[in-house]
């Protein structure tokens, strides 16, 4: 199994964890930083998942990432859009823009295995799922509306959907 991951640099090792080590982990990060200082934390072991063979971080584009390969990945997680508090306040740039453009999201389709899955974290799930549902239908499956699980923790402060749910617009 191949798992893509695009950003949270601790989730590639919860990855690794819950599989306990029989899958293909590929993280893709642009932005060196987030990188090097998580690499320099003991407590959040990457540099020792990183050692293991199978597992890899590129410092990339999400999108270019995709489209210049040929792996097939049975499960890729877009886990931040890059846009929170900071972006708005002019302290970091939304660098996560292209991967999240119909033709970025066509590369993850194109980039997934044949039973392979996509799980999007953060960011507007109507826009996403409606660019996901064109692009799905274009390819002719049918029945687009089984393609899509939305989950929600009604008991969490952070699922109030008039807050979250357009977070990233």
């Amino acid at each position: 199994k191949h798992f893509g991951h695009a950003v949270e640099l601790r989730a590639m090792v919860a990855i690794d964890e819950i599989t306990r080590g029989s899958a293909r982990i590929v993280g893709v990060e642009i932005n060196r930083e987030v990188i090097s200082w998580p690499l320099e934390q003991p407590e959040f072991r990457l540099a020792e998942f990183l050692a293991q063979p199978h597992a890899l971080l590129v410092n990339a584009e999400a999108r270019e990432f995709l489209e210049s390969g040929d792996t097939l990945y049975d499960s890729i997680l877009l886990s931040w859009s890059g846009a929170n508090m900071s972006y708005y306040t002019g302290a970091a740039g939304h660098q996560a823009r292209y991967v999240y453009t119909r033709e970025g999201l066509a590369a993850v389709l194109e980039s997934l295995a044949e039973r392979g899955w996509v799980t999007i974290l953060n960011t507007n799930k109507i826009r996403v799922m409606a660019a996901f549902r064109s692009l799905l239908e274009e390819r002719g499956v049918a029945d687009v509306g089984r393609c899509f699980v939305l989950l929600d923790d009604p008991a969490s402060e952070r699922s109030d959907w008039r807050r979250y749910w357009d977070e990233n617009r």
